[in-house]
């Protein structure tokens, strides 16, 4: 009799246990799908942020593009030694030749001979990093001369190595003629101050010296070498020092 119960018991647990089992595996299945749903909606989220970074990154570019397009002083990219790999339509303006024609010419070619090694020294190694600057001329189509001031900056990679770099061109033409006549104004007052026959002197607003001219030292008898810099309280009596200073102050 037990053993007619124990065989009835198992037989019972048989059916049990293999309903245990295909609900485990229909819940396996089941995560199973689950995590792939997951996986698949994961990459489609993944795949529209994608698709939404490279638009906007296009929409960048496009815009960065025709801020290039349109500024009117020359934008340029070298490589390591200074040939142009990219350039703006300002090259056109400038050489008569399309931006596509810069490529592989180095930047010192469209200047004048004479400023050729000016240029080229923006490229040496031995130059410190940051922002490099010099003036050089260039001959528009025309044939007009232009003074242009060309800046620099290198590229490097995350190790280091120098890639190119990238600079601009601007023209400066105006604002070197103004130097220039400044300049000119300043040299031509400082020799009518000279060779003026009558003691004539400069201070500035502290009333120290700038300058003296030829016949202020023979007067004064002493040489602008030991007056430059000085007051006229530095340099005489307090009475000649009264004087110098209200003909200073006039």
């Amino acid at each position: 009799m037990p053993h007619t119960l124990a065989t009835a018991a198992q037989a019972m647990a048989l059916p049990a246990s293999a309903g245990w089992m295909a609900l485990l595996a229909l819940l396996a299945v089941a995560a199973i799908g689950y995590a792939a749903w997951r996986n698949q909606r994961a990459r489609a989220a993944a795949q529209r942020l994608l698709a939404e970074a490279q638009r906007e990154t296009a929409r960048r570019e496009q815009e960065f593009s025709l801020l290039i397009q349109g500024v009117q002083e020359l934008i340029f990219r070298t490589d390591a030694q200074g040939n142009i790999r990219f350039a703006n339509p300002r090259w056109q303006a400038m050489t008569d030749q399309s931006p596509e024609t810069a490529r592989g010419k180095h930047l010192s070619d469209i200047v004048l001979p004479e400023c050729r090694s000016t240029i080229q020294a923006l490229f040496a190694p031995q130059q410190p990093e940051g922002l490099r600057s010099a003036q050089a001329q260039v001959r528009d189509q025309g044939g007009s001369l232009h003074v242009l001031e060309f800046s620099v900056t290198p590229l490097r990679s995350r190790d280091g190595q120098l890639r190119g770099f990238v600079g601009s061109g601007v023209d400066i033409t105006e604002l070197h003629m103004a130097q220039q006549r400044q300049k000119e104004h300043l040299e031509f007052t400082e020799r009518v101050l000279e060779f003026n026959p009558l003691p004539m002197h400069l201070t500035d607003v502290q009333g120290r010296f700038i300058t003296v001219n030829k016949a202020w030292e023979n007067f004064m008898g002493l040489p602008r070498s030991q007056v430059l810099g000085r007051t006229c309280t530095d340099l005489l009596p307090r009475a000649q020092a009264q004087s110098c200073t209200a003909t200073s102050a006039q």
